[in-house]
């Protein structure tokens, strides 16, 4: 075969793998390695195992958002930390609360170690909310504090008599035994 069509036989596979390997979706593939943890619009956060001996084929993951849940360091699990923030606005202004909430999201999920950034509406309580955010990292969480938007929405809460409690929440590991037969499913 000549030269000239070798290359442009690997040139037009090249072309075709990424848009084939970005497809494919490890969890069905392989169940007993991947653990769906959260997974919305935003991110794909995973538990992967790989048992000694076991292999995969290439492939890429679902959502490039998933790539960068850890960008700018190896996130561990057992690092990550969940804040989940419940706001209660004055009643009757559901819509003033949800506005000024939702004006935080973009430029937080910008910030580097954020995760997830989610905001819940009360189905009976209109005007009340909870924020559900994942970091990398309790420092990441800290850093996020001082930003200048999140600072401002703060006066902004306590000058308009809003309620603002936030809880922060550690991953429980599973027990031992718990893994091994969740690795052997």
């Amino acid at each position: 075969m000549p030269a000239r069509r070798m290359l442009a036989l690997a040139l037009s596979v090249v072309a075709v793998l990424p848009s084939v390997a970005g497809a494919q979706d490890p969890v069905p593939i392989y169940p007993a390695n991947y653990r769906v943890l959260i997974e919305n619009e935003q991110v794909r956060v995973m538990d992967f195992r790989l048992r000694k001996g076991d292999t995969e084929d290439f492939h890429e993951l679902k959502t490039p958002a998933a790539r960068q849940a850890v960008r700018g360091g190896d996130a561990k699990l057992a690092d990550v930390l969940t804040a989940v923030t419940f706001i209660q606005g004055r009643e009757g202004k559901g819509s003033e609360v949800k506005r000024e909430l939702l004006s935080l999201t973009a430029p937080t999920r910008a910030e580097p170690g954020s995760i997830t950034y989610d905001l819940y509406q009360s189905v009976d309580r209109p005007d009340r909310f909870m924020r559900i955010e994942v970091w990398r990292d309790s420092e990441a969480l800290e850093l996020h504090k001082a930003t200048p938007h999140l600072k401002a929405s703060f006066e902004h809460r306590k000058d308009a008599g809003w309620m603002t409690e936030i809880t922060r929440w550690e991953r429980v590991p599973e027990e031992r035994g718990e893994q091994r037969a969740a690795l052997a499913r």
